[in-house]
């Protein structure tokens, strides 16, 4: 029913109203934890990032039921897939945290951004001095479509949020 989603609507944008500073916090810590993390498996050599993803890949296989050739190329789509995860996750909660930091600006969650495809692009570029790692023009460019979509994804929920008022 339309009326429905109307009123739920309704009650999800007042209780962002009325918990944002909360809402800001929390945002704010989700997004310092996300970055520490993408960058510390950034960081992390060839070798330890071969070791998780392809335990990972291990592991999903076997949830899903898939044979054991199945895994280089469940690797492969995991590492790719880990780019744009990372950048998408990580612009989304600090382009959120903008918005809940400062509502009264519109087109605060946009803030974010430039900053955030500044990051995707060097820290494709710095792992061409870690060892076992390199530098990957395509896959810094997955990065930043992630921010981007990230960001659009934030400004989407936002106008959601403001055509219920």
């Amino acid at each position: 029913n339309c009326s429905m989603f109307r009123w739920r609507a309704e009650a999800l944008k007042n209780w962002f109203v009325r918990h944002l500073p909360l809402l800001a916090l929390i945002l704010c810590i989700l997004a310092l934890a996300w970055f520490i993390l993408c960058f510390s498996l950034s960081s992390q050599s060839g070798e330890e990032t071969g070791k998780l993803s392809t335990a990972m890949a291990k592991t999903i296989s076997k949830v899903l039921g898939l044979s054991s050739e199945s895994i280089p190329a469940l690797n492969r789509g995991l590492r790719t897939f880990a780019h744009f995860v990372c950048f998408f996750v990580l612009t989304g909660l600090m382009c959120g945290a903008c918005a809940a930091v400062f509502p009264s600006h519109a087109r605060s969650f946009l803030w974010p951004l430039i900053p955030c495809i500044l990051f995707a692009f060097l820290d494709e570029f710095r792992k061409a001095g870690i060892h076992g790692r390199h530098c990957s023009i395509p896959e810094a460019f997955l990065n930043v479509v992630g921010c981007i979509l990230g960001c659009m994804a934030v400004g989407a929920f936002l106008r959601f949020l403001s055509k219920r008022g």
